[in-house]
């Protein structure tokens, strides 16, 4: 990873590099151009202005430029010291000209830019050729910038551009692997400490820099997803021991009590079956709660309205029913069940329903009392009984799978202690709450479930 971060850096650092440099040529090279091209241009200007005045005087001042005034015939009027010695220069300008604007009010003039001299220098040269009229005719101002030193200079330029680049890209090169590498060293430490952690021991976590940029924040979501693995990882297995211990129980039953009959033919081999077929049907019933349990983890809920006073009264008509049928001297109140609608799984909110039912029925001695109601923007159900109720200490921990209080321990309960912690599940997947309260006749326990009240 830092090989390739290193070099897609080194390109970049590469092609800034050549188009830099490209640009600075291009850059200096132009303002060189036209800081003569202006010289020229001044110096014509400054010439014809004494011309103009009447003052031009035979021999002008010395300059790096071949200056030279000319009659209108074309002899040399006036010139510079270094141009003395040549014939007029405006006759053997050659090369490429280029028309420029007016200077002021001294007429138009011509600018050559690597014009060639034949009989001075072959340039090239910068040559200005202004025309200027005065009283003695048109006169004509010729002012010649050679261009020799500009380009040694520009030559020496290009050849320090041209050596200094692989220099220049060896060392970005380095700096951006310099710089990747200490920029990927935490990185790479927390690939290093995850994998460490991906062979098994979710204890261990990421060092966390004490830093607010990316790679901190990075170190503390990595340290936050083992935390929930490890979580999930635990609930695993305690739930895998919790439901293999009771599987094992009736299992184990089963065959106990096979034994003893195999051992003993004598025995009411219909007693026998009887005993074997409660334990079978406690044995369903956990495979049946682990499969619910299961699904409800795999699967999302649904979003459908649900009428869930529509459920409670159908469940508290089937909870009579089956108490009657069992011969139980329960009674099933359902007078305070008002109209409530919500959203979600029609068949899991039943589920739920029926659970608590069960559960109060289950530790009720004489009453269950249902109440629905709507306010607020939730609907609350309530399921009450007048059992022994539910100790303070045992109001969260009922919700965890495989609870059971002690007047439940028996085996002819029942209950596996799932049954509960399907209503938390079911109840959490549709946004809600579920909590243990004091029965409001003072005795008893009352289950409250609180549910987003749906349009």
């Amino acid at each position: 990873m830092r090989v390739k971060v290193s070099l897609a850096a080194a390109g970049v650092v590469a092609i800034v590099t050549v188009l830099g440099a490209l640009g600075m040529f291009f850059v200096i090279s132009r303002s060189l151009y036209g800081s003569l091209r202006q010289s020229t241009i001044v110096q014509a200007t400054a010439v014809a202005g004494m011309v103009r005045g009447g003052n031009l005087p035979s021999s002008l001042p010395e300059s790096p430029s071949l200056i030279q005034v000319l009659s209108p015939s074309g002899r040399v009027l006036a010139s510079d010291p270094a141009a003395a010695k040549d014939s007029a220069l405006a006759g053997r300008i050659r090369g490429p000209g280029t028309k420029v604007a007016e200077v002021s009010s001294l007429g138009g003039h011509h600018v050559r830019r690597n014009a060639t001299l034949p009989g001075v220098s072959e340039g090239p040269w910068i040559v200005a050729k202004m025309p200027v009229p005065s009283a003695r005719g048109a006169m004509t101002v010729v002012v010649a910038t050679s261009v020799d030193t500009l380009g040694e200079f520009l030559s020496y330029l290009a050849l320090l551009l041209v050596v200094g680049f692989p220099i220049l890209l060896m060392m970005g090169g380095l700096l951006a692997w310099i710089l990747a590498g200490r920029a990927l060293a935490p990185v790479e430490k927390i690939r290093v400490e995850v994998a460490s952690v991906a062979e098994g021991d979710l204890t261990k976590r990421v060092t966390e820099p004490d830093t607010q940029d990316e790679v901190g924040k990075l170190a503390r979501t990595m340290n936050s997803m083992l935390d929930r693995l490890q979580a999930y990882a635990m609930r695993q297995r305690d739930f895998a021991a919790d439901a293999s211990h009771e599987l094992r129980t009736p299992i184990a039953a089963i065959r106990a009590q096979l034994e003893v009959a195999l051992a003993h033919p004598e025995r009411d081999w219909r007693a026998v079956a009887g005993e074997v077929l409660g334990e079978v049907h406690l044995m369903g019933r956990v495979v049946e709660d682990l499969l619910s349990l299961a699904r409800q983890g795999s699967s999302p809920a649904k979003s459908d309205p649900v009428d869930l006073d529509e459920i409670v009264l159908s469940e508290a008509k089937l909870a009579r029913w089956r108490c009657e049928r069992d011969g139980h001297i329960v009674s099933v109140d359902a007078t305070r069940v008002s109209a409530g609608r919500v959203v979600g799984d029609p068949d899991q909110l039943r589920r739920m329903v029926r659970n608590l039912c069960d559960n109060a029925v289950h530790h009720a001695r004489s009453e269950v009392r249902l109440s629905l109601s709507a306010s607020g923007g939730f609907v609350e159900l309530a399921v009450a009984d007048d059992g022994s109720g539910i100790p303070i200490a045992y109001r969260e921990r009922v919700f965890e799978r495989f609870t059971r209080l002690d007047e439940s321990r028996s085996r002819d309960g029942g209950g596996a202690g799932l049954g509960l912690a399907i209503v938390k599940e079911i109840v959490s997947r549709h946004h809600g709450v579920v909590a243990v309260e004091m029965s409001d006749a003072g005795v008893g326990a009352k289950f409250v479930v609180r549910l987003p009240e749906g349009a």
